[in-house]
């Protein structure tokens, strides 16, 4: 009697499928709503011609083109936020909890208002931070934590101010406002 081959009855999986890749999308409040949940201000390219047909997942990076004060869908998360410049107006706002988990970058006159962030922050140019953050902070140029709260340790290069409170450790490589604390 010929042996069993034990390999043959052992069945196959089936392999895992690859996640999808990752996308880079663009908020411009299209809606004029300034809502995070409505796939209406969601765009593929940065010239906002090709409309997304989701909302940031949290393996996409999100890049805001345009104040978002609200979300009325699932709560915001990604992998990276960016808001490069300042809109038109000159001024552009994140004022939701949104969930960065690598991070986000704010640049131009660009702000946090009242938002909750978690994941670290970059401020540059003349950005300021005036929400909760939770994790690192780091202020280049003359932004500034203008009364914000970051739960984690903050660097201030440059001209960047102080204004806020920070739980861990500040570290002050500024000309401007920085007043370590306890």
């Amino acid at each position: 009697m010929t042996p069993m081959n034990h390999r043959l009855l052992v069945p196959r999986r089936a392999p895992t499928p690859a996640p999808p890749p990752a996308l880079t999308l663009y908020f411009n409040d299209a809606a004029f709503d300034g809502d995070w949940g409505n796939v209406l201000n969601w765009w593929t390219d940065e010239a906002c011609t090709i409309q997304a047909v989701a909302i940031p997942a949290a393996s996409d990076d999100a890049i805001l083109l345009a104040t978002c004060y609200l979300n009325s869908g699932l709560p915001a998360a990604c992998n990276t936020l960016a808001i490069p410049d300042a809109e038109n107006s000159g001024y552009s706002l994140l004022d939701i909890q949104v969930t960065a988990t690598n991070g986000a970058v704010f640049g131009g006159s660009s702000s946090t208002g009242g938002c909750e962030l978690f994941g670290g922050a970059v401020f540059s140019d003349n950005s300021f931070h005036s929400g909760n953050l939770t994790g690192g902070a780091v202020f280049n140029d003359n932004s500034f934590n203008a009364g914000g709260v970051i739960l984690g340790n903050a660097t201030f290069n440059d001209n960047s101010s102080n204004n806020g409170t920070v739980t861990g450790t500040v570290t002050c490589n500024t000309t401007g406002t920085c007043t370590p604390q306890p």
